[in-house]
């Protein structure tokens, strides 16, 4: 046996020793709240192999298959002595390999509660850091349209974002079934019909109901964001709080399931642990690619009460 097998084997046996089953079970269980809710809202997880294979879809450059987006029961009925229609996707495929992500820290005691605080903490920057890139990629795609929402004006935003839901339909065949409200939107929303109307209070859900979309968020989470390469004074907003998304994202997606954004998850949160001079080294990673899957399955309003 080489030297650099040698090398190998031991590297793998110190992986194996230094793995905390309890730890990463912890991490597994462990629920971020909003961070983890807005994200998954934005780029549902999809679970691949670490080197895998997807498919992106839309209008524009990528076209979509339009019989496997609309029903037709001609083309799904079996005649007499004949097979099934064969269905054949037609966007194009992507070979990607998953990125390996991860965040260490020492705590000096070894009681399990730290240590399931200090997993918390890491899982949570983690997937702030996640948040982040896929909400850079999320506001890369579109271009907003400019709107006014002041009381006594002729724009009324139930009006247009119903308009802006059906938009998308119209230019990729695939109903938007998510609306994304930045903090600054939803409260112009608000603001808009005054304190009397009922559409002052009312919930996302129900909001959502009314609009007969699968779900609304509101993006209310911050992080130390960098500006002209310079790390922001205080915590701004992670998705810009004026704008509004209508788009096309399923929940429990597939890597060939039309999304315009998904996250490719190969090794899910796995903690290792080993014993250092005056404490405990925690290491929290996984393996993961936030990438763009739909083209044209998403529109924007940028708005204002000005």
């Amino acid at each position: 046996m080489s030297a650099y097998n040698k090398i190998i084997f031991a590297n793998a046996s110190a992986n194996a020793d230094w793995f905390s089953q309890g730890l990463t079970d912890y991490a597994a269980g462990y629920s971020t709240g909003k961070i983890e809710e807005l994200l998954n809202f934005i780029a549902p997880e999809v679970k691949v192999s670490p080197a895998f294979e997807y498919y992106t879809s839309g209008s524009g450059d990528i076209k979509y298959d339009e019989t496997e987006a609309f029903y037709d029961d001609d083309n799904t009925m079996r005649m007499r002595h004949s097979g099934f229609r064969v269905v054949n996707t037609t966007g194009n495929t992507v070979t990607a390999k998953c990125n390996v992500y991860g965040l260490t820290t020492i705590v000096d005691d070894d009681d399990d509660f730290i240590q399931k605080q200090a997993v918390e903490e890491l899982k949570k920057q983690l997937l702030r850091e996640d948040l982040i890139r896929a909400s850079k990629l999320f506001t890369s795609m579109v271009t907003p349209t400019n709107k006014v929402w002041k009381s006594g004006d002729e724009n009324n935003p139930i009006k247009d974002i119903k308009e802006l839901i059906a938009s998308v339909g119209d230019d990729c065949g695939c109903a938007a079934n998510k609306v994304l409200f930045g903090a600054a939107a939803w409260n112009m929303r608000a603001e808009y019909f005054g304190t009397d109307s009922p559409n002052y209070t009312i919930s996302p859900d129900a909001l959502a109901l009314a609009l007969g979309v699968d779900g609304i968020a509101i993006a209310n989470e911050r992080a130390l964001m960098k500006q002209d390469g310079k790390e922001a004074q205080k915590r701004a907003y992670i998705l810009p709080e004026n704008n509004v998304y209508a788009f096309c994202s399923q929940g429990g997606a597939s890597a060939q399931d039309f999304s315009v954004i998904k996250r490719f998850v190969a090794t899910p949160f796995t903690v290792y642990a080993r014993e250092i001079a005056g404490g405990l080294e925690i290491s929290l990673y996984t393996r993961a690619l936030i990438a763009q899957t739909g083209v044209g399955g998403m529109k924007a309003l940028k708005v204002s009460d000005k």
